[in-house]
């Protein structure tokens, strides 16, 4: 195992290669350690040593032919260290995987799914979003759809990283 501190560059490449889960970046955040395989997968686990549980950032970020294999040695991690492993806020697909591997899951949540084709603000399930809109408006601030595609702020994104 090979422990990476400000190896972003490397992860974010796996991240775009193989990072399909919504939460996938969230390994990016300066508080997880890092999981590489000596067997020579291409792939990363983010995780945060917590008590007597390394607890996992989302789903191992590798190719779906190697995930098996890179689960089973990162397991092995964990009982060399004395360590239980929990997976958490991961997708459906990695849970079935692991299902399969003989882990077992506690359901805490779902992640929300919106059709942005046909999504809007209209009805009664918005009326809070849109009083709060209207209420920074009066107040004096803009309120904006961030588009970084268009347009990168850097100031912004470290504002929100902070």
């Amino acid at each position: 195992m090979k422990k990476i501190k400000n190896d972003k560059e490397k992860i974010l490449d796996l991240l775009k290669k193989h990072g399909y889960n919504t939460s996938s970046y969230n390994i990016l955040s300066e508080d997880k350690k890092y999981f590489f395989s000596e067997q020579k997968i291409e792939g990363v686990i983010a995780y945060v040593d917590i008590a007597n549980t390394f607890l996992v950032a989302g789903d191992a970020v590798c190719s779906d032919s190697d995930i098996m294999q890179f689960v089973h040695e990162f397991r092995k991690f964990c009982k060399k260290n004395n360590k239980d492993c929990c997976f958490q806020a991961i997708s459906k697909k990695f849970k079935d995987t692991l299902e399969i591997m003989g882990f077992g899951y506690i359901k805490i949540g779902e992640e929300p799914f919106f059709d942005l084709t046909s999504w809007n603000l209209s009805g009664s399930a918005f009326m809070t979003l849109r009083n709060h809109v209207s209420y920074a408006k009066r107040n004096g601030l803009s309120v904006v759809e961030y588009k970084p595609k268009e347009k990168r702020n850097k100031k912004l994104e470290k504002q929100v990283e902070d």
